[in-house]
């Protein structure tokens, strides 16, 4: 991999599903107290009860379509080009019935943010992609970064590896976007991320009043993260980082910054987790914090 090499940056698109929310919302095009039945009417049982922030802060209680024993099989069977749409992953999401009431726990699921990209589409008539050029990436000239609708990636480019069954690691690179969309599908580089979250967190993409609802945090039941309106905190041995991880089959990233951006690192793999024996991701954990904090001698 080469630092500019393009690759799908999974999960980190929530930091932007969330910006681009919270925009609408300074703009008083929807509120984050809002029922999502007024945007996304009949699409989830009890969405009446369910707020915006809630899908945004994982507190709604929705379950996480990737649990769903359809998600995967079309792609694990060879079709790595299989489409599945936004309302076909909620309803894989729905299926399950609800984990909490709303607002009573916290537990992640990626239905979240489907379901808030689809507010965002209703919201302002216009594709999620589009707001994405819009609002992020022509403002901060963001070049390499974009939201596929087809598998390829264009461009220099990562190609990622993912086991999907006993022949190894496979190529996966021209994986379908379709099975993230707006809670993993954004394709980018290292550069334009940590350019992105540089420009979040020194004030250039929302006023203070949403960094710091974006930043009101609440710790996830399952297993402990802390996460905020699509972003997350993490404790490094050296203090508190902001940020998020994601995965896509074939692709990790983790970014983290301090507070007011001045420290900040990024690391790209083109493995994701779930393809990694566990003393990997033992050995990864420690590399994400030696390449924030500084390696000790």
């Amino acid at each position: 991999m080469k630092v500019d090499d393009r690759f799908r940056i999974g999960s980190l698109a929530k930091t932007y599903v969330s910006v681009v929310t919270l925009q609408l919302v300074n703009e008083k095009k929807l509120g984050l107290d809002d029922s999502i039945e007024k945007y996304v009417p009949g699409m989830v049982p009890n969405g009446a009860k369910i707020t915006v922030r809630q899908l945004l802060d994982h507190t709604s209680g929705i379950p996480n379509y990737e649990e769903h024993p359809s998600y995967m099989a079309p792609y694990r069977a060879g079709d790595v080009a299989h489409v599945t749409t936004p309302a076909q992953l909620i309803s894989m999401g729905t299926s399950f019935g609800s984990w909490f009431a709303p607002g009573t726990s916290s537990r992640y699921s990626n239905t979240n943010y489907t379901l808030v990209g689809l507010i965002i589409e209703k919201v302002t008539g216009s594709t999620l992609g589009a707001q994405f050029d819009q609002r992020i990436f022509k403002p901060l000239k963001l070049e390499s970064s974009s939201l596929p609708t087809t598998p390829e990636i264009t461009g220099p480019h990562a190609h990622g590896y993912f086991v999907m069954g006993p022949g190894g690691a496979t190529d996966v690179s021209t994986f379908s976007p379709s099975i993230a969309w707006a809670g993993g599908g954004i394709i980018s580089t290292t550069t334009d991320v940590t350019a992105f979250y540089r420009a979040l967190l020194e004030g250039k993409l929302l006023p203070p009043e949403l960094m710091k609802q974006m930043m009101t945090t609440v710790v996830d039941d399952q297993n402990g993260v802390v996460y905020g309106l699509g972003i997350e905190q993490r404790t490094m041995s050296c203090g508190a980082a902001w940020g998020h991880q994601g995965n896509f089959p074939g692709y990790a990233l983790y970014t983290y910054s301090s507070v007011d951006a001045v420290k900040q690192m990024t690391l790209a793999l083109n493995l994701d987790p779930n393809s990694m024996e566990e003393a990997g991701q033992v050995v990864l954990g420690q590399l994400l914090d030696d390449a924030y904090c500084g390696a000790k001698p």
